[in-house]
């Protein structure tokens, strides 16, 4: 099984991040890989509205 991570995958966080308002469980999609390490990782409402942009480990 594959197990890299690539843009448009879709995530799920593992613990509460508060400085961004996200909470354990909610779901956002890969859009960006810097290559250090870190994601971008879109989260979005039912709208399709961003509210959260973080950059993430995996």
């Amino acid at each position: 099984m594959n197990k890299s991570i690539k843009e448009l995958d879709v995530t799920a966080l593992l613990e509460d991040i508060p400085s961004e308002h996200l909470s354990r469980g909610d779901v956002g999609t890969i859009v960006d890989d810097s290559g250090s390490g870190f994601y971008l990782v879109e989260f979005s409402d039912k709208l399709g509205q961003t509210y959260a942009l973080p950059a993430l480990r995996p």
